[in-house]
């Protein structure tokens, strides 16, 4: 689940050209996708904007303007009638052994260099439909990443508002075997046995946020995802567990 973000705020202030916010974030989800062993972790997320530009350290958040950022650099290409194109670069940290018992023996995946492109359409009623690709750049892991939403958005009073999600990934061939997949090698190391699977869908999930303001400068969020591994990635021996919950929480100030 992507880091939550500010809520709208009732009478927000005038449109400026910088802006940002920091924060904290705990969350408590599954070790990695299909894992039946979790953690909680406490990280802090933030972002500033720039015009058109901005710099987030994590994904999912959300500007005065409403407009929903992804992690990294990014910069918005166009905007037309509630259309909006952006494209953003960010540093993945990839996967550890250590990261899960149940990873022991199958090496890390290193961190690379990625590139992103999200395309999102926002209706006046709250509605939001997003398409992204999020490829590999450095040529260290290979592939790519896709993910499909629809959400939408109620006001619940001044400065709270609650969304309703839901999503769908999928990877390229090249990607599904590097998360999902176990090499010749791998199996020797870890007992899996050897999988190669292809492209197709990995993931499905419906979410619910609710974010609120407590001052001009202060607020807060808390939201849950419920998440099913799907096609090629269900069949991979390291999913354990298809159904999986992470929960989020935490509070931020802004600038």
């Amino acid at each position: 689940m992507p880091a939550p973000a500010p809520a709208r705020p009732a009478a927000g202030p005038a449109r400026r050209d910088v802006e940002g916010a920091i924060g904290l974030l705990v969350q408590d989800a599954p070790d990695y996708l299909g894992s039946s062993t979790r953690s909680t972790s406490l990280r802090p997320v933030g972002y500033v904007r720039w015009g058109r530009f901005t710099l987030a350290g994590s994904g999912g958040m959300v500007t005065r303007r409403h407009d929903t950022l992804d992690g990294g650099f990014g910069a918005v290409l166009h905007v037309t009638d509630g259309l909006r194109v952006s494209a953003s670069l960010r540093n993945d940290s990839g996967r550890r052994a250590g990261d899960s018992p149940a990873l022991a023996g199958m090496g890390d995946i290193p961190r690379t260099f990625q590139g992103r492109l999200t395309v999102r359409w926002q209706g006046a009623t709250g509605l939001q439909l997003r398409g992204a690709m999020t490829s590999d750049l450095s040529g260290r892991v290979g592939g790519s990443i896709l993910d499909f939403s629809v959400a939408q958005a109620w006001p619940l009073g001044p400065g709270s508002d609650v969304t309703l999600s839901a999503g769908l990934g999928a990877a390229t061939r090249s990607a599904m075997r590097t998360w999902h997949g176990v090499t010749p090698a791998q199996s020797l190391a870890s007992g899996y046995p050897e999988y190669a699977p292809g492209a197709g869908l990995r993931d499905a999930r419906i979410g619910l946020t609710w974010r609120g303001e407590l001052s001009p400068r202060w607020g807060t969020f808390a939201g849950v995802t419920l998440s099913r591994v799907v096609g090629p990635a269900a069949r991979s021996p390291l999913t354990s567990k298809e159904d999986g919950v992470t929960a989020t929480s935490g509070v931020y100030w802004r600038f």
